[in-house]
């Protein structure tokens, strides 16, 4: 195995564990929690095959669901979100960019901001419809999407900020 093998090893453990103990706890004015594993699931490599990004989504919200006794919510919103990645990418980043892992760097920040948008988008309406199972308090559920999806697309940039201005 590769260095960068057991760097996106090491990601995948630190995102999980990181959303475990830490971020599933927080409850931003009761209503916001943020989802960072989905990060993680945006920025691997787009040369990744399609099978590998789905078992990668799929051990991803496996793992989440063991551990927060979620019985398969965020496994499903995992695999839909990686279902949906190789045509956003194709749809956000260049075919010159092949090789590339998505960021503010390789997309230009406007097309990474709207990648990652649609991308946190579908995770959260996914996850929240498979918890709530109706529509009954619409309006409990489209504020618990936006408000989460908004502290997610916050701190994403924050991370790809911090990455930019690193380099």
């Amino acid at each position: 195995m590769t260095s960068i093998t057991f760097k996106y090893i090491f990601s995948f453990l630190f995102y999980l564990l990181l959303q475990v103990l830490i971020l599933n706890n927080l409850y931003f004015l009761g209503w916001a929690t943020p989802y960072l594993y989905v990060y993680f699931l945006m920025t691997l490599p787009r040369e990744l095959s399609k099978n590998m990004q789905l078992t990668i989504g799929l051990l991803m919200g496996l793992g989440l669901d063991i551990f927060s006794n979620t019985l398969g919510m965020n496994m499903t919103a995992c695999v839909v979100i990686m279902f949906f990645r190789p045509y956003l990418l194709n749809l956000f980043g260049s075919r010159e960019d092949e090789y590339d892992v998505p960021s503010f760097r390789t997309f230009g920040v406007g097309a990474f901001l709207r990648y990652a948008t649609l991308m946190v988008l579908i995770h959260h309406i996914t996850l929240n419809m498979v918890q709530f199972f109706t529509l009954h308090n619409f309006s409990h559920l489209m504020l618990r999407i936006i408000s989460g999806s908004l502290l997610t697309l916050i701190l994403i940039a924050l991370i790809e900020f911090f990455k930019m201005t690193k380099r």
